[in-house]
């Protein structure tokens, strides 16, 4: 469950706080998703995405559409088992009752072009809110592999360290 993972980075977040002048984070896929959660109130300096999950209801709702389920029959089945990801109505109510509605950090987010799971629009909607830089990787997909993939994201990290 998501307030589990919130709960642990609220921990690693309460040490770092007594240890560093300044605090930066780094998120992936989901991982940016509960940072999100857990970081919009925080003193954070800058933060980098790597196709970030930035609409977790959105995803769950692509999944239940893949399963063709509706929320009605989601809700009396709770658990919904299918060959991309397991899906479970606790987790969706989690997500719908916290959703994203602050973000206060400058923020770099990369994207592949071909990301399957992270819709670019639904991404560029939140950078575009919240001000955040977006660049997408021409011929990119959701998880960055490839020798192309990878040197394109340590040049795009680089530059943004600095």
């Amino acid at each position: 469950m998501p307030d589990k993972c919130v709960r642990e980075l609220n921990f690693m977040y309460s040490y770092a706080i007594k240890h560093a002048k300044k605090i930066s984070i780094f998120g992936c896929s989901m991982g940016a998703y509960f940072d999100l959660l857990t970081f919009a109130d925080t003193d954070i300096d800058r933060v980098w995405f790597l196709s970030p999950v930035t609409d977790m209801e959105r995803i769950i709702h692509n999944l239940m559409n893949y399963c063709h389920i509706t929320e009605d029959t989601f809700k009396k089945k709770v658990f919904i088992d299918n060959n991309i990801e397991p899906i479970y109505f606790p987790y969706y109510v989690y997500v719908t009752n916290h959703p994203i509605k602050k973000w206060m950090h400058k923020t770099f987010i990369l994207i592949g072009e071909n990301d399957a799971m992270c819709e670019y629009d639904y991404v560029k909607k939140f950078a575009d809110e919240f001000g955040c830089e977006l660049t997408e990787q021409k011929d990119g997909e959701h998880w960055f592999h490839t020798d192309t993939q990878l040197k394109f994201f340590r040049e795009w990290i680089g530059i943004r360290l600095s």
